[in-house]
């Protein structure tokens, strides 16, 4: 069985034939794009069900920010490690949650007006020294859609995706419907500008009727648009696909530079390392030279020892996931059961996608009931560390957050340099001594001159009261 994966640029569509018929999992974790900020979207339909295909996602393809529609929580908590979370604040609609990586600056700001059941949350994120407007839109179907910007929303740099449920002939529908046609308004009266069309892979597999529509879209000013490409990739038990957009950013001046790599203690060959000072430190002379020079001498054996038998990586963030290999051939069945019925559609293959789909989730459920009874047999009573540990994080307060940038006169700061710079220039101020004015070293004056002054002998003894009544008449 074969199937195809379309990737869109600036260039237009460009489909390339995949075999997926032996799909095996992807091994280990892909490297960070750095220079990137990556943008997932998804109409996830309930996100507790698939928060274990989500968090195995998120931090796979190392996603910075995640818009989610219709995540169904209420006021239950879903919470992924490595990211924070910005919910919805209504309470009667279907629910939005836009994730954000905890190594980024972010902050939540007024965007665009919306009324009615059309919902929307608007955040600023820095990455790299830039700063972009994504906005987590979500509009309910046979809903007309109410989305008002005025001149200031559309900036240089914005992102505007979720589920709008627009149709328009421009994205292949049959038809343009009331919310079609204000979308086409919008993208004419602004610099924004659609990355679907009816040539890109559709989104929305309807399991009843075997239709496929595009009712996710993608926003983007125009700026971007030769920076930007997107990718319709694999469910993850939603009847949306996600969308991954890709938008390469250039690095703006004051960003920190690479972390140094950390010497990595678990993965060091100690014996060989052993051997090698042992020998290195016989070849040190003592006898009568400066103890500097035996000391670096000394130093620059172990060091050298070091970097041959103890290798070094880069920090990262350890991320314990919750999985099975039972949940992994599970969900690649599902995935392959989904493509077969996007292209032949039968009633029995949507029936046994179905299935798959309701079994994913079972097991999914099992899986995170099986690793919590797992956690609380293994734990040690005697030892109640662990037991307030996982109590704090069950919690969420010890957890790392997305952090905001800091305000100064000349505007937000949200690269790491300048933010030090400006904490130092601010504490410094704190720290040094204020010059002290006539009126308040004459205050400092009549105090000491009117404090009394008590004598203590050695035969006098002195209750608690009475220290405290002579500490307070001496200070």
């Amino acid at each position: 069985m074969t199937g195809s994966e379309i990737v869109t640029g600036a260039s237009g569509p460009q489909t390339t034939q995949i075999d997926t018929s032996g799909i095996q999992p992807t091994p280990g974790t892909k490297p960070i794009n750095t220079r990137s900020l990556l943008i997932l979207q998804i109409n996830i339909c309930g996100v507790i069900p698939k928060v274990l295909e989500l968090s195995k996602l998120l931090h796979e393809r190392a996603i910075d920010v995640a818009l989610l529609q219709e995540t169904l929580t209420g006021k239950r908590n879903a919470s992924i490690t490595g990211y924070t979370a910005f919910k919805c604040k209504c309470t009667d609609c279907r629910g939005l949650i836009t994730y954000v990586r905890n190594n980024l600056v972010a902050t939540q700001v007024p965007g665009p007006r919306v009324h009615g059941r059309t919902d929307a949350i608007t955040l600023e994120i820095h990455k790299l020294g830039r700063k972009l407007t994504v906005t987590n839109l979500y509009n309910p179907p046979k809903h007309e859609i109410s989305l008002e910007y005025d001149g200031t929303n559309i900036n240089s740099h914005n992102v505007i995706a979720g589920d709008f449920n627009a149709k328009s002939q421009q994205w292949g529908y049959d038809s343009t419907d009331s919310s079609g046609h204000k979308i086409h308004e919008l993208l004419n009266n602004s610099n924004l500008f659609c990355l679907q069309n009816k040539h890109t892979p559709p989104t929305l597999y309807h399991t009843g009727n075997g239709s496929q529509s595009r009712p996710d879209l993608t926003l983007i000013t125009a700026n971007l648009e030769s920076h930007t490409q997107f990718q319709v990739l694999d469910d993850i038990g939603s009847d949306h696909r996600p969308i991954l957009v890709t938008i390469a950013l250039s690095e703006a001046s004051g960003v920190t530079p690479k972390a140094p790599r950390r010497w990595s203690y678990t993965k060091a060959n100690w014996p060989a390392y052993e051997a090698a000072v042992n020998t290195a430190l016989m070849n040190i002379a003592v006898e009568d030279r400066d103890v500097d020079i035996i000391y670096g001498e000394l130093t620059a054996a172990m060091l050298g020892a070091a970097k041959r038998f103890v290798p070094r990586t880069y920090p990262g963030v350890r991320q314990k996931r919750v999985w099975s290999q039972e949940l992994n051939k599970l969900v690649l069945r599902r995935k392959r059961a989904r493509r077969l019925a996007e292209r032949k559609g039968t009633p029995e293959i949507r029936r046994e996608y179905n299935r798959l789909c309701r079994a994913t989730s079972e097991l999914a459920r099992r899986v995170r009931s099986n690793h919590w009874n797992a956690a609380c047999a293994g734990m040690d009573l005697r030892d109640t560390s662990k037991a307030w540990r996982l109590l704090r994080n069950l919690e969420a307060k010890d957890t790392a957050r997305t952090a905001a940038p800091l305000l100064s006169p000349g505007g937000p700061v949200s690269t790491v340099t300048k933010m030090a710079g400006l904490l130092n220039r601010h504490f410094a101020k704190i720290s040094k001594p204020e010059k002290k004015s006539a009126m308040s070293k004459a205050l400092n004056k009549e105090h000491f001159a009117s404090s009394a002054t008590v004598v203590i002998t050695d035969r006098e003894r002195l209750s608690g009261g009475g220290l405290r009544h002579t500490l307070r008449a001496m200070y």
